[in-house]
């Protein structure tokens, strides 16, 4: 009868649309898949694919076997790593760094599908983040390794800057999510910000990226990490402690706007989407059918195979247990209660983005945060026509970042003037 039950939901779930992130499909029927498709291609704006490399990887998988997957994407990164270190054998330094981070983008493309038990999972990891420092070596000047040291552990991140003098600049600590690594805000506004003489720093905070291979996990408390960040970067003498910004990206949005809670050395935030309340977030999200029967959400995510397709499998069990460090679906839901921010607390700038396809939960709370701010505050959509309708801009970063610069350019009253002419860091 108990099976019975569970068949009929599956079936019933199956039928809706669980995937939050984005409406429109380009290539896959997976809405996840799909979503790390178009993630790859928009990586190629600043020189992380191409659109032939990315269009013959999907060709060789069959979505209903992830492991065609990993191995589409690991063949055409495995294939990059030649090319780049056959040109840089041969002295061509700009060839090789845009084919490690081709390479980086590939190998990471398949991580996405990869479960963290796979004894895949970390050489593949290895080997991406490999390929990404090979390409930071050959910057001008070189993207920056840097560590800080937090709660015993050690927080892992680059420093991008523009070529040019050590003297002060604006600076931005850029955050990606649950799915995204530190070498990944590379693409997400490391580029962009370098070409437009800023420093950008992107270190993980706890359970982000790397760090959970260390057994750190995410927590509600994450502004004690920011803070530990900040000391790090303010104590650099290229960076202007007055236009210190904070740009989040998906669970980013969360972290950054807990920080600027607690700590003003925070002069303007944007985030995309910015979240306070996660939990709510999450049950907002959930599947009526599942809420209705929370029993089913107490056991090993694998018990949940039958609701939702593989790739959204992969990421509860990456994030709920491996990130998190919770047992169950139900577990780690139960801990994201005080994962909350009080944004009428938040007096600096802050610009609040979300695409028309991300799930109404995240348009829901982008508008409830811009409401409460009481600070400046600008609230900017971004309809399927911009093409960076997907969950933050996915589809179309190079926009995104567009509209976060430029605000941040107005809000932190930049002397363009005064600054020295920027070098595009975009590979051509």
């Amino acid at each position: 009868m108990w099976d019975d039950v569970l068949t009929a939901l599956a079936g019933r779930l199956k039928r809706q649309d669980s995937e939050q992130r984005l409406k429109r499909r380009l290539y896959f029927k997976s809405s996840s898949l799909d979503l790390y498709l178009q993630m790859a291609l928009s990586y190629g704006g600043f020189g992380g694919s191409s659109v032939g490399e990315a269009l013959h990887a999907s060709s060789q998988v069959r979505e209903r076997d992830l492991d065609t997957w990993i191995t589409a994407w690991q063949t055409v990164g495995e294939s990059a790593s030649r090319y780049a270190a056959e040109a840089e054998a041969r002295g061509a330094g700009a060839s090789a760094r845009q084919g490690w981070l081709r390479s980086y983008t590939y190998l990471r493309t398949a991580i996405h599908v990869v479960r963290p038990g796979d004894p895949r999972f970390r050489p593949l990891w290895d080997r991406a983040a490999g390929a990404f420092e090979h390409a930071a070596r050959l910057f001008d000047p070189p993207l920056e390794r840097i560590t800080v040291p937090f709660d015993g552990g050690i927080l892992p991140g680059y420093v991008m800057r523009p070529p040019g003098s050590h003297r002060p600049r604006p600076t931005m600590l850029l955050f990606g999510g649950g799915e995204t690594y530190a070498e990944d805000m590379y693409f997400w506004g490391g580029a962009t910000g370098m070409a437009r003489g800023w420093n950008v720093v992107a270190v993980e905070v706890p359970g982000q990226g790397s760090t959970a291979f260390d057994g750190l996990h995410f927590r509600a408390d994450v502004e004690g990490a920011v803070s530990r960040i900040i000391d790090t970067v303010l104590a650099r003498p290229d960076v202007d402690p007055e236009r210190l910004a904070a740009y989040g990206l998906s669970l980013g949005g969360y972290i950054v706007l807990r920080a600027a809670e607690h700590d003003e050395r925070i002069r303007a935030v944007a985030a995309s989407t910015p979240i306070m309340d996660w939990r709510r977030l999450l049950d907002e999200s959930t599947p009526s059918v599942l809420r209705r029967f929370p029993a089913l959400l107490e056991g090993a995510t694998t018990r949940l195979g039958r609701f939702f397709d593989p790739t959204q499998l992969v990421v509860f069990e990456k994030f709920f247990q491996w990130q998190v460090g919770a047992k169950s679906l139900g577990e780690a839901l139960r801990s994201f209660e005080p994962w909350k921010v009080d944004v009428t607390r938040i007096r600096v700038p802050v610009l609040s983005m979300a695409g028309d396809g991300e799930g109404p939960p995240f348009r829901r709370q982008a508008r409830e945060v811009h409401e409460l701010l009481p600070g400046p505050k600008v609230l900017r959509g971004f309809p399927a026509s911009t093409g960076a309708d997907a969950h933050s801009q996915v589809n179309n970063l190079a926009l995104a970042q567009e509209v976060v610069f430029d605000w941040l350019d107005e809000v932190l009253q930049r002397d363009r003037r005064a600054l020295e002419p920027a070098v595009s860091m975009v590979a051509s």
